[in-house]
């Protein structure tokens, strides 16, 4: 199973000052209850906070147990 979620979030008052956030995550099936994850976000700020990059990103991997 496969998601991918995207947020543009401008300030009405001031287009040029805007969020963008993505996420992507995909979970594949390794035995009958175990499953491999792997999750993706990036946030992009045009205007962050003073000390915080434009750009920022997370890699996330795990391994998932169902207990249906």
């Amino acid at each position: 199973m496969s998601t991918f979620l995207l947020q543009v979030q401008p300030k009405l008052s001031q287009f040029d000052d805007y969020r963008i956030s993505s996420q992507s995550s995909l979970l594949v099936d390794l035995f009958k209850k175990f499953a491999f994850s792997i999750n993706y976000t990036f946030t992009y700020d045009s205007f962050p906070a003073i000390g915080i990059p434009n750009s920022q990103y997370n890699l996330a991997t795990g391994v998932a147990y169902s207990f249906d």
